[in-house]
Parts: C-alpha cells; sequence; structure tokens
C-alpha cells in the first residue's frame, strides 16, 4: 500500500514517479524481507526526485502472510 505522493513524486523537470516505474520496482525488487523491500522503494522514489522539494507526503506500507503461522 502506498500513498499518492510515491507515485506522483516529481523529479527536477516536474516529470512524475508514476505507476509504470512503481510497477518496475515491484517486478524487480526481492520480497524476501520486507524492511528492505520497502526501503528500497523509497530510495528509488527518492533516486528518481533527486535535489527535487518533496511535495507531498510519502507512506509506504507492505504485508507479507506468513504461510507457517498461518497454516
Amino acid at each position: 500500500m502506498y500513498t499518492d505522493g510515491v507515485t506522483e513524486a516529481m523529479d527536477v523537470n516536474d516529470r512524475l514517479y508514476d505507476e509504470s516505474r512503481l510497477v518496475d520496482y515491484l517486478k524487480r525488487a526481492s520480497t524476501e524481507d520486507m524492511e528492505k523491500f520497502v526501503a528500497g522503494l523509497l530510495n528509488s522514489v527518492e533516486a528518481f526526485a533527486g535535489e527535487a522539494d518533496q511535495s507531498d507526503d510519502i507512506t509506504i506500507m507492505a504485508l507479507r502472510l506468513n504461510a507457517e503461522i498461518a497454516a
């Protein structure tokens, strides 16, 4: 789950991070460690934005079902 601040993050040229970049990250990222997954997404957004000012809040939450506990 994420707020629109992720996909609406802008770089110095006012280009949006947008859904396509988010999908690309989701396809590449490992989901073994949720903390690293979320930190990696935040790093991706921040790297994209570069020196541009943050214009909105950025909230990211990831959940994973532990099959051993759920059984």
